[in-house]
Parts: C-alpha cells; sequence; structure tokens
C-alpha cells in the first residue's frame, strides 16, 4: 500500500468546517490503496474543538499534532480565550443585543490590522517548526505523496518547500482560493503582490493543485496560463454517507429555519429576517410560529438591529458551535435549510451545503454563482435567489410553509445526482 503525508493545520477535533474535507478523505483513502498520515496543529481549548469527530477517524490512522511548537499553541488557546470572552459569541441567546463593548471592538481592530499587513496568514508564525517536524516525517517515514490542505495559506508554501527539499510528489488542495479569495482584498498592496508571487511559486513547484469549483479552477487557468492543463483540477466537497442524520422534522412544531455554521462578513440575514416578518404578518403567526436557529455566529451590527427592528426577538436564537452530530440532527428537523453565499462572489460552494444533502431538507439558498445553481437543480435539492431578493424569499418560504399541509415542497430530491457528492464518489 503506497502512503502519503496529509498535511492539514485542521483537523479533528477541531469543530472548524475547513477539517472536514481532510478527514473524509482519510477515511476513504485506505479503500483506495493510500495509507495517510497526518500532521496538524496541536488540540486547541475546548470551544474550538467537537471530541465527537475523534470517532470518525479511521482505525490505526497515525496522527501527529507537532504542526506549531507547545509554547506558541498554548499562547494561541490564551489569545483566544481572552478574545471570547472580551467579545462573547457563544451560547444560546436571542438574537438583536450587543455583539461586544470596547473589548470587542479592540479585538476586531487588530484582526482588520493583522489582515492587511500579515503576508499569507497569522499561522505563518508556526512555519519554521512545522517544517522541521514534517521533513522528519518525510525522512523517516518516505511517503509516496505529500498532500496539503489549506487554509491556512502559509501550510501551502510549506508543501512547497518539502517539495523542492525531498523531491516527494505535491497535491496542493485549496479549500478556497487563495489571492482571488473575497477575504484578501483588504491586503496592503505591497502584501497582496508578496502572496501573488508566492501563490505563483507554490503552483508551479505542485505536481497538483487541487479546488473544489470549475469556476475556481477556471480562473487560475487564466490567471496561469503557463500552467500544464493537468495542473488544476476541480474536486467537489462532499457528504460522509456513513453518518445518520437523526430524526425527520415535526410537522405540528415551530416552522424552523437552520443556519449551520456562522453568518460573518458579506453573508447577511438580512433578506430572510425582513421576509420572516412580512410572512408573519401576513400569515398573523404569533412569536415563535417561525423560528431562525443560527448554530455558530451571527457577526453583523445590521443583521441584530433588524431583529429588534422587526419584532423578532422571540424568533430568532444564536446558539452557537455545536457538536457535528448534533447539528446535523437539528438540520434534519428543519423545514428550511438557510445558506447564503458570499454576496456577489461566484467562486464559493460553501461546505455546509453537502452536510445539507445529507440532512436531506429544503435548501433556501442565496448565490450569484450559476454553478452552484446547476448544482442544486440538478439534485432537486431547493431553490435559490439572488442577494437582498426579500420578495423571492418571502415567496419560498410561504411554499415551504403550505408544504406542511400538502402543498409541493421546495426540494425534489433526485437520489442518483445527490450521491454523486458522497465521499465514496
Amino acid at each position: 500500500m503506497r502512503s502519503v503525508l496529509m498535511i492539514a493545520f485542521l483537523f479533528p477535533p477541531s469543530s472548524s468546517i475547513g477539517a472536514k474535507r481532510p478527514l473524509r478523505f482519510a477515511r476513504r483513502l485506505p479503500d483506495h490503496g493510500w495509507r495517510p498520515l497526518v500532521l496538524t496543529a496541536p488540540l486547541g481549548t475546548p470551544a474550538e474543538r467537537d471530541d465527537s469527530l475523534l470517532g470518525a477517524l479511521p482505525p490505526g490512522l497515525r496522527v501527529e499534532r507537532s504542526y506549531a511548537p507547545g509554547w506558541m499553541w498554548a499562547a494561541r488557546n490564551l489569545g483566544d480565550t481572552l478574545d471570547r470572552r472580551l467579545r462573547p459569541q457563544t451560547g444560546a441567546r436571542a438574537a438583536g443585543g450587543a455583539t461586544g463593548g470596547a473589548g470587542g471592538r479592540l479585538a476586531g481592530w487588530a484582526q482588520r490590522a493583522a489582515d492587511r499587513f500579515v503576508p499569507l496568514d497569522g499561522d505563518v508564525a508556526y512555519l519554521p517548526h512545522a517544517l522541521v517536524a514534517a521533513s522528519r516525517l518525510v525522512a523517516a517515514e518516505r511517503p509516496d505523496a505529500l498532500c496539503v490542505s489549506a487554509y491556512p495559506y502559509s501550510a501551502l508554501v510549506l508543501g512547497a518547500l518539502l517539495k523542492r527539499r525531498h523531491g516527494v510528489p505535491l497535491i496542493c488542495e485549496l479549500r478556497d482560493p487563495w489571492t482571488m479569495n473575497v477575504e484578501f482584498r483588504p491586503r496592503h498592496p505591497a502584501v497582496a503582490a508578496l502572496e501573488r508571487r508566492l501563490e505563483r511559486w507554490v503552483f508551479e513547484t505542485a505536481d497538483r493543485v487541487v479546488v473544489t469549483t470549475d469556476a475556481v479552477r477556471e480562473a487560475y487557468a487564466r490567471l496561469y496560463p503557463h500552467l500544464p492543463a493537468d495542473r488544476l483540477r476541480r474536486i467537489y466537497s462532499s457528504y460522509d454517507e456513513g453518518l445518520a442524520p437523526g430524526a425527520p422534522a415535526d410537522p405540528d412544531g415551530p416552522f424552523t429555519i437552520v443556519h449551520f455554521g456562522s453568518l460573518y462578513g458579506p453573508r447577511r440575514a438580512l433578506p430572510l429576517l425582513r421576509a420572516m416578518a412580512r410572512l408573519k404578518a401576513e400569515r398573523s403567526l404569533e412569536r415563535g410560529a417561525v423560528r431562525l436557529l443560527v448554530f455558530g455566529r451571527l457577526d453583523h451590527p445590521d443583521d441584530h438591529a433588524a431583529v429588534r427592528a422587526l419584532g423578532l426577538e422571540g424568533d430568532v436564537t444564536v446558539r452557537g458551535k455545536i457538536p457535528y452530530a448534533e447539528g446535523l440532527a437539528a438540520l434534519r428537523r428543519a423545514d428550511v435549510l438557510y445558506l447564503p453565499a458570499f454576496g456577489e462572489e461566484t467562486f464559493y460552494i460553501p461546505g455546509k451545503l453537502y452536510d445539507y444533502f445529507l440532512a436531506g431538507r429544503p435548501i433556501l439558498c442565496e448565490t450569484a454563482s450559476p454553478e452552484m445553481e446547476a448544482i442544486l437543480e440538478r439534485t432537486g435539492t431547493g431553490v435559490c435567489f439572488r442577494r437582498g431578493d426579500e420578495d423571492a424569499v418571502l415567496a419560498h418560504l410561504r411554499r415551504a410553509l403550505d408544504a406542511r399541509h400538502g402543498g409541493p415542497s421546495l426540494a425534489r430530491p433526485v437520489r442518483a445526482e445527490i450521491e454523486r457528492f458522497s465521499t465514496e464518489a
């Protein structure tokens, strides 16, 4: 059996959605003749962990948690703990309240400054240590291939350095685009130029560069037309068909809309909130009859202000992060699964889409991506609307509510098409 050293900074028990994709590869690669060895970060704080994911690791998988030195990781964990105390975001609470005081504003300013002036990402500080740790593993294990999963993008630089030093074939996997990322735009011009040069060097060094959408693959092919035609590949993310999602929705309970994860940056709840208020008014629904559950953060002040202004304080609840298995069960009990994309960006297919496929409930998706629209249409799993189209959201919510009483559903699932997005496929 051939072996692959997987370098995945995010890996279980990390609760980040970025940990799910490398986990699914690690689970399935042995079935196809590859034995994975994983280099990842040390354990995070309890708030960052989902220990239930450890049960999904394949038997005998070796996981080395030496990507970062212990003293730096301890300092990071302390900083994360302090940040959560300054800017509380977790725990069940009604939306519409304060989102942090002076401490939260200070932490936000520091993050914006880092985004503008720190090359690559904050985790670049671990790169020298990670290079030593990974080099030792390569020398001892002699893997047949390296596979590096990003974010963080500094891990891609690590992979290219290892390829140059040891000559092992390199696969660089980008869950999101690098310099074309919507989060990349605040960069200082000098920092942005440096990262573009690094990205080009990494793409030229790697044997394969794997991305998660056709739109990103085509954009990089235009940006780097000198690369060999087979250098860039697209592999969609997936759902793990071995995980059971739990009990179905209760037709006699509240009409429930769920968002699995955080709403931040351009990902907003505003058109949904306004449509909820209009639906309640036109159907004379009592407080709590229509509810939105957010399992993550609700960051934008305008969303909180809308909750108050529209009288939805009792209808919108921000629960914070929950274990993955519990999240799947919550998705299964929902009437509608809400999926907003990054504004007008066309590159992104959020990883939670595939968890929504597993849950089997109708999806209400805000997107400007023709690729994402085509996937939902082909799979029959839901409907799409354009950014800010409150009337379309209202029409879809009406239809979903009427489906409880025998009306047509938002979704008409095509099982064969959905199964194309299983991890095994």
